[in-house]
């Protein structure tokens, strides 16, 4: 039986290939992105006038469907503006 023999890389080629192997390795931990099932945006309005937008997707990640909403709107009041934004995942 031989004993195995052991392989020389040279230095300046260790760190290509230690980048390349962490990026295999975050690839396969990350998986696939999510399948967008479906995609819809709105515009928001209060009184007739913009205030905001909303983004609504439906996604499929491996075997579970997931629903995300995410909606950003600016109001006005006796010279004040507020911002409310709202993220959700059901």
């Amino acid at each position: 039986m031989r004993a195995a023999s052991r392989v020389r890389v040279p230095a300046r080629a260790r760190l290509p290939l230690a980048v390349a192997a962490a990026l295999w390795v975050a690839a396969a931990c990350l998986g696939a992105p999510p399948e967008v099932l479906e995609e819809h945006w709105y515009r928001l309005t209060l009184g007739g006038s913009p205030c905001g937008w909303m983004h609504e997707r439906t996604v499929r990640d491996g075997e579970v469907i997931r629903t995300e909403t995410e909606s950003n709107m600016q109001v006005g009041r006796m010279g004040q503006s507020v911002t409310v934004r709202s993220c959700n995942a059901f």
